[in-house]
């Protein structure tokens, strides 16, 4: 039996499948000791990773805090407004499949100093594994779930080029008859579509009740982005992206609050009453595209 051990890792192949059965396993076992196929089966990535801050070659550690696994150099993290989008580099992906955790799933956030360097490790909620991510991706990735915790994200793909939907915006009379949620009407009184420029109106309830609002652009890149700073009542700032997808458009709705403490009490009024916003965009869309002419 030795002897035709030796034989078979003698030859070339034998010795390259043998490496490669050690390397396999290995990653196997890895993958099973921090916790990758929990993670990806509760927190699938989807097929590509999402739009946002992609910090490659970065140091981590992921597993239970008595035994994590460390990975040095070899994570891809990714920051965007869905959540926190962990992979492994090519060829550490055997059965480790990437994950996706939304904002809103990590349950907790810890930083620690070592020495000169500052590790912060994220809890997920209903899992044993822990992701530690030390320097400039932690620091990332904490501030990015700080302002989740303040933010109501939506997003809606139009079936139309962005320009058009972009002209839904820039046009005043087009702007008063979509913004706010269903049942709700505006009437402008300053509308100045520039940075610094003010725009106020009276959005109009159902019910009759008269609700003023004043707000100032604090940036504005046509047809790609605006960026609104809401004044009166709740404080908050509003960013609205247009990305192009071939023939269609992904709107990016941010609403982004003081604090998370306010952003929670009326979490229940503006998360339906985004969502009503933005299918009124986009039947605005659909009825001048519908338009003869």
């Amino acid at each position: 039996m030795a002897n035709a051990l030796h034989t078979f890792l003698s030859h070339p192949i034998g010795l390259l499948a043998a490496l490669a059965l050690l390397w396999f396993g290995g990653a196997a076992f890895l993958a099973r000791v921090a916790g990758w196929g929990g993670l990806a089966s509760r927190f699938p990535a989807g097929g590509r990773p999402p739009d946002g801050t992609a910090l490659r070659f970065t140091t981590g550690s992921l597993g239970s805090p008595s035994w994590p696994i460390r990975y040095r150099n070899c994570l891809q993290v990714v920051i965007g407004d869905q959540g926190l989008h962990v992979s492994l580099m090519f060829p550490f992906r055997f059965r480790s499949p990437p994950f996706l955790v939304p904002w809103d799933q990590i349950e907790s956030v810890h930083e620690k100093q070592h020495f000169t360097n500052r590790t912060v490790t994220f809890r997920f909620r209903g899992q044993t594994a822990a992701l530690a991510l030390p320097g400039p991706a932690g620091q990332a990735a904490k501030a990015a779930k700080a302002q989740a915790d303040r933010s109501f994200v939506h997003t809606r793909l139009i079936d139309a080029p962005r320009e058009r939907v972009f002209d839904a915006i820039r046009d005043p009379a087009r702007l008063a008859r979509w913004w706010g949620p269903e049942g709700f009407s505006s009437t402008f009184q300053e509308f100045d579509l520039r940075p610094g420029g003010a725009w106020r109106f009276v959005m109009h309830g159902p019910d009759g009740t008269d609700h003023p609002n004043e707000s100032r652009f604090t940036e504005v890149v046509e047809p790609e982005r605006v960026v609104i700073e809401h004044l009166s009542g709740h404080h908050f700032v509003m960013t609205i992206r247009l990305e192009s997808r071939g023939h269609q458009t992904l709107v990016g709705w941010r609403q982004v609050f003081d604090t998370a403490e306010e952003r929670a009490r009326i979490a229940a009024f503006v998360t339906p009453a985004n969502e009503q916003n933005l299918d009124r965009l986009a039947a605005e869309v659909a009825r001048v595209n519908a338009s003869p002419g």
